[in-house]
């Protein structure tokens, strides 16, 4: 049992330092894009945001993956297997993100700990152990939330244009107007948008690192799947860590592919594409739409581009990012089945 518990650890310290390397760009992409933020001065910012979201908000996340996508059922009186399984599913998602990353690709975390965790659970209680109803939901919000974002996002776009443009500051020894000073102003809105994200980023995302991970100890400690599991501080504390790290030393890759290889952003574009992803996560949450921040975010940035028409738009860099959003979780399942058999066959030969 003690490999399961140190094993658990490391991997949900890979699986929170590629969740900082790959979703940070939620938060800090767009700032860095429209030049409010040097990259620099994003990491930091994000570094401190991120871990304090983590430590401090992250034991609220209450919602656990392996209740909702799979029944618990089929681990009654075989934990190890559990344990096993979602040991699998961290470095399925954690392997996922970190190539995902190396190639600049954001992906939707939550949908790949959905596929990994629907790969093990196939193989131990059978396709009808996934609640394949709730896995639809989830895949919907491919489509949904940048379709409904960028539409957010590219009709504020426009009205923010339009009041800015009747704003003009004259200067009398020219005789000419000149844009008005409300554009440092935009600035500061988008560095504060940016740090509210990132606050909610650590303190959301995080679960998905140490969500699994305080559910296989819970099982260690209390032989059962049924009973409360408590996330102890030094466990958020841990991830917000590995979160911190992976922004540090692998997050400017995504960075770089949402602020600067969709579309040209100003800090105007940047506080706009926020707000319309702020907008739709929002609506998602009050209906119950389980939608992914990184997808209302890239269609966000889409929206806005769009206001300049296509040709101010990356499509390769486009084609790239849903075509990795289309392979998420197959990839995944595929990745946490292998995972699980090693492990399997590794804890077999120590035994």
């Amino acid at each position: 049992m003690s490999f399961i518990f140190f094993g658990a650890l490391l991997l949900g310290f890979y699986m929170a330092w590629n969740i900082g390397a790959n979703d940070v760009a939620n938060a800090m992409g767009t700032s860095v894009g429209s030049r409010a933020l040097t990259l620099k001065k994003a990491v930091l910012i994000a570094a401190v945001l991120e871990f304090s979201g983590a430590f401090f908000a992250g034991s609220s996340v209450s919602e656990t993956l392996q209740h909702g996508i799979i029944a618990p059922a089929i681990f009654e009186g075989n934990l190890e297997i559990f344990a096993l399984g979602m040991m699998g599913s961290l470095f399925a998602t954690g392997a996922l993100l970190h190539i995902a990353s190396y190639f600049g690709l954001p992906i939707s975390t939550t949908h790949a700990v959905v596929g990994a965790v629907i790969g093990f659970g196939s193989v131990v209680g059978g396709v009808e152990a996934i609640h394949w109803t709730q896995v639809g939901w989830i895949s919907a919000a491919w489509v949904i939330s940048p379709i409904l974002s960028g539409f957010i996002a590219h009709l504020f776009f426009r009205l923010t244009q339009r009041v800015v443009s009747w704003i003009k500051v004259p200067v009398a020894s020219e005789g000419i107007s000149t844009p008005s000073p409300f554009h440092q102003f935009f600035i500061s809105l988008q560095i504060g948008t940016a740090c509210m994200v990132a606050f909610a980023h650590g303190a959301n995302d995080v679960a998905n690192a140490i969500g699994p991970v305080a559910a296989i100890l819970n099982v260690l400690k209390t032989h059962s799947l049924h009973a409360k599991s408590e996330i102890p501080s030094w466990l958020l504390a841990l991830g917000g860590c590995g979160i911190v790290l992976g922004l540090a030393t692998w997050g400017w890759r995504v960075i770089e592919t949402v602020g600067k290889k969709i579309t040209k952003l100003s800090p105007m574009h940047g506080f706009c594409a926020e707000f319309g992803a702020a907008i739709t996560i929002l609506a998602a949450s009050k209906f119950g739409l389980p939608i992914s921040t990184t997808h209302a975010l890239v269609g966000a940035v889409f929206g806005v581009g769009l206001v300049q028409g296509f040709s101010s738009l990356n499509l390769q860099t486009l084609k790239e990012i849903v075509l990795s959003w289309v392979i998420t979780i197959p990839s995944c399942a595929l990745l946490s089945i292998l995972a699980f058999y090693l492990l399997r066959f590794f804890i077999g030969l120590i035994q």
